[in-house]
């Protein structure tokens, strides 16, 4: 099996700049599955427990992010190391604006 480089990318269109909290819904059965979310030049990562089924997934809060730009945004979501990356099951990243 190959080596995973990226595990998402999605684009979303964000109406005003801030510091945005990074949630994520994830499934994974191994606890030290790590990946990184980045948006607009700023990462944070994702530690996710193991739920002990791929089809049980738990929300984990990533971070904040800064966001100086407003419009469409990608948003990308890869292993922290690639190396060793232990698979996720990703339902869905949120952006959810905090402030500024």
């Amino acid at each position: 099996m190959g080596t995973w480089r990226l595990l998402a990318f999605l684009l979303c269109i964000l109406k005003q700049p801030g510091k945005y909290k990074v949630t994520a819904s994830i499934a994974a059965l191994s606890g030290d599955a790590l990946a990184v979310v980045e948006v607009a030049g700023g990462t944070v990562e994702l530690k996710p427990s193991a739920t002990g089924s791929w089809d049980k997934f738990s929300e984990i809060e990533a971070g904040t992010i800064e966001i100086s730009k407003t419009g469409e945004q990608t948003v990308k979501v890869r292993p922290r190391d690639a190396q060793t990356w232990k698979p996720i099951n990703l339902r869905w990243v949120k952006l959810s604006h905090v402030g500024s």
